[in-house]
């Protein structure tokens, strides 16, 4: 454990050797790697100290103030709820009292609460070194990414940053939780600073996928607010297909239902996109009157490039659909049992729409289909075990599928 502590250290202290300050923000806090010179320094009452690399020491002190208190018996506290709120201090549950052990009289002691918050504001890290060391201070923090997609194909990513920081350093955000243990960070770091040392050119952003884990990269970034919005790029696609989907469940009927529909969009340098997609919320328009109005909010997964990416847009407002079995024999001697189903698709729009017919069931083969009037451009892609049909459907229509299934008695 000391062993891998140590390889820590020395990383931690190889990768900022080049740069005064580095902000972390992981998924659930930001960790700020600072320079600091031996001394006093004062530390926000909403930073924890996580580290002191290169100290022979450090303390944490408070500037002169000497807030009201109660000397108290700790024993008469044994029925109520304390919470830890900093280093021996207490938070007395459903009150405004504090108790903490005041050393300089040795005993324990009560204060208000309004008290401790500007008592504990006066912090001062106390370094003891002959050198400059790195300090990492943690603070509540998070970020998301987020697209919008509009009915032209426009699709803009953006990024929200929320955090009790403030401040300007050479910044990355990483897709993970903070973890305590050092051998996680160790690792985590490692990957950063060879992301670090890969070549920007002249932007200041920059983003990379390593071992699952995706980090941005932003050059001198400034957190001067709670909240950032930060539009990292816009992309015009040029084409995407919106499709509704039956998912077929075999051996059950059911009555009318809504299809869902999703959005395909390809995920190429000739459709206008080809990039490495981070998960997050997408919120996608309509256009009505001319007017584009975000109506669905959805969510994309992490696409590759070249790969199909498929947005849920929810039931679909416009078809249904219903599944009937018409009849189901079981062969026992031939272990196979065959199944017809009937499947009526409702269109209430005045234009074609496309459907996919989906489902995978262990032992399953399609026999035939019948299709009906108003289905056109069919693509039967089914094999053994899948089910896969696509097609247009201009007005209500059904048809019939007969599946064989083989079983073992």
């Amino acid at each position: 454990m000391k062993r891998a502590l140590i390889t820590f250290f020395i990383l931690i202290i190889a990768l900022l050797s080049f740069s005064k300050d580095y902000n972390f923000i992981f998924k659930d806090g930001l960790v700020n790697f600072i320079k600091m010179s031996p001394g006093k320094h004062k530390i926000e009452n909403n930073a924890e100290i996580m580290w002191v690399i290169g100290s022979n020491g450090y303390s944490v002190s408070y500037e002169d103030f000497s807030p009201k208190f109660k000397i108290i018996d700790i024993k008469d506290y044994s029925y109520n709820t304390l919470k830890e709120i900093e280093n021996n201090y207490y938070l007395v549950d459903d009150s405004n009292k504090i108790i903490y052990f005041n050393n300089k009289i040795n005993s324990w002691v009560e204060i208000l609460k309004e008290d401790f918050e500007v008592f504990n504001s006066n912090k001062i890290l106390n370094i003891s070194s002959d050198k400059d060391v790195y300090v990492g201070l943690k603070y509540d923090a998070n970020w998301k990414n987020f697209y919008e997609l509009k009915s032209n194909g426009n699709f803009k990513r953006s990024i929200e940053i929320n955090s009790d920081y403030k401040g300007k350093g050479y910044t990355f955000l990483i897709s993970t939780n903070i973890n305590s243990d050092p051998n996680y960070y160790y690792s985590q770091v490692r990957n950063v600073e060879t992301f670090s040392k890969s070549a920007m050119g002249d932007s200041n952003f920059s983003e990379n996928i390593n071992n699952e884990i995706y980090t941005v990269e932003l050059r001198d970034f400034s957190i001067d607010s709670n909240k950032i919005i930060l539009n990292l790029y816009e992309k015009d696609i040029i084409n995407y297909e919106d499709r509704n989907l039956i998912n077929f469940t075999p051996f059950s009927s059911n009555g009318s239902k809504n299809m869902l529909k999703y959005r395909l969009i390809e995920n190429t340098d000739y459709n206008g996109l080809g990039l490495d997609i981070n998960s997050g919320e997408v919120f996608i328009s309509e256009k009505f009157d001319d007017i584009d109005f975000p109506l669905k909010k959805s969510f994309i997964d992490n696409y590759a490039k070249d790969e199909l990416i498929r947005l849920s847009l929810g039931e679909s407002w416009n078809m249904k659909y219903k599944i009937e079995k018409i009849s189901d024999k079981n062969f026992k001697s031939q272990s196979t049992r065959i199944m017809e189903y009937k499947i009526s698709i409702y269109n209430y729009d005045d234009k074609i729409q496309k459907v996919s017919i989906l489902s995978d069931s262990l032992g399953m083969s399609i026999e035939s289909i019948k299709f009906g009037n108003n289905i056109s451009n069919i693509e039967n892609n089914s094999k053994e075990n899948i089910i896969d049909i696509n097609f247009d459907i201009s007005k209500s229509s059904d048809l019939i599928i007969t599946l064989k299934y083989l079983y073992n008695d």
